[in-house]
């Protein structure tokens, strides 16, 4: 709620300081793991007046130094629940949630966007997630991107992947987005929501649901085209609405050694915090904080051991859960880059809650949600040998 109410382009904010975010980003560098940054573009703050995080003050429409009334949309209009399906200008150019609409399509606020994004990018920043992309017209993120290319030259250009929400029978569809990157240089992908049909079938309503997953495919789910769809189990928005996360223990953790076994998509992880799901306010809880709001380090006070919840599914309010650290995290990480650019071979279900598949001789996966142990004999296209349970 308070991260997607910018008020500035600064670098101040409850989670440090510009310092504090150089020193990430070179000391991730350090050890071969890159940055993105979540881009709020498409809007800046509801609220009528107020002080950022980072002290600045503004009212709506008015943020000094950077816009003005004449950079949003006029006359304002806030999105109907029936736009999204029925009238894409509107969900392009009227008010998310009340938040105040910037004029992407406008040369000056491009500018502002651009100068925001060359920065991180000369900071050391190697990609970017478009927040509400789907809130803006291709040819304004176009148009952005590009520019971006053009001032950080080719051996720079940035990752994108953009947050293109389409669950079937939008007005707008995640497929105008795929062709955005122009003469930019960069990769840009695009968010595949209904991706999280595999978390559903990891739940269990049904004992067959899990066993559904050999005919997994792009063509029969109707999904974008594996090598431009960033997909996931869950992510920071629709885990507060009730999708398959860390509180659903085995079954969560099974999901996602599944969206890191098969190979379609980009897929993404989420690691996070625990909140409480069953209140209004619990639900729009923030991370853990001290007593002026700002948010606390993994790690506790000159220790280098994380303050992580013992056991995911039980973290409380207050805690990080760290599902990067489980340990299937990383074994399954290291199985999609070994069987990379391989096809599913040999898939197979018991008509129930076992699957199991190969990846063209090069890796295995089997999957076990019954009460009872999976006990028989599979093909599989592996060269003859003695092989290990890399998640056991």
């Amino acid at each position: 709620w308070q991260r997607y109410q910018p008020v500035s382009y600064g670098l101040t904010s409850r989670s440090g300081d510009a310092a504090a975010f150089d020193d990430m980003v070179s000391r991730c560098a350090a050890v071969g793991v890159d940055i993105y940054v979540d881009a709020v573009i498409n809007h800046m703050s509801s609220q009528p007046s107020g002080t950022g995080s980072g002290g600045s003050t503004y009212t709506k429409y008015e943020y000094a130094g950077l816009y003005t009334r004449a950079d949003f949309h006029d006359p304002a209009c806030v999105i109907d629940g029936a736009d999204y399906t029925s009238n894409a200008e509107r969900v392009r150019t009227c008010e998310l949630l009340g938040l105040s609409d910037l004029r992407t399509e406008a040369d000056e606020v491009q500018d502002e966007i651009v100068t925001m994004l060359v920065d991180f990018v000369n900071r050391g920043v190697r990609g970017f997630r478009i927040d509400a992309a789907k809130h803006m017209g291709p040819s304004d993120i176009r148009a952005i991107i590009e520019k971006v290319g053009a001032a950080v030259g080719a051996e720079k250009a940035p990752y994108f992947f953009l947050e293109v929400i389409d669950n079937g029978g939008e007005a707008i569809a995640a497929t105008e987005y795929l062709d955005v990157a122009g003469t930019s240089g960069s990769v840009v992908d695009v968010t595949e929501f209904k991706y999280a049909g595999v978390g559903e079938k990891f739940r269990g309503f049904f004992p067959d649901e899990v066993g559904d997953l050999t005919e997994f495919s792009e063509e029969g789910w109707s999904l974008l085209p594996s090598d431009r769809a960033v997909s996931f189990i869950t992510n920071h928005d629709t885990q507060r609405g009730g999708a398959l996360s860390y509180p659903d223990g085995a079954r969560a953790e099974l999901a996602n050694v599944f969206l890191l076994a098969h190979p379609y998509g980009v897929p993404q992880l989420l690691s996070g915090f625990a909140f409480d799901r069953s209140t209004s306010a619990g639900n729009a809880s923030g991370p853990p904080s001290d007593d002026t709001g700002h948010t606390n380090s993994i790690f506790g006070e000159g220790s280098d051991v994380p303050t992580c919840a013992a056991v995911p599914s039980a973290a409380l309010p207050g805690e990080w859960v760290c599902e990067h650290r489980h340990p299937s995290v990383a074994a399954m990480v290291e199985f999609r880059s070994v069987t990379h650019g391989k096809a599913v071979t040999n898939a197979w279900s018991n008509d129930g809650a076992q699957l199991a598949f190969g990846r063209e001789g090069t890796g295995f996966v089997a999957f076990n949600l019954e009460e009872t142990a999976l006990e028989t004999t599979l093909a599989t296209d592996l060269p003859a040998g003695t092989y290990c349970d890399v998640l056991g």
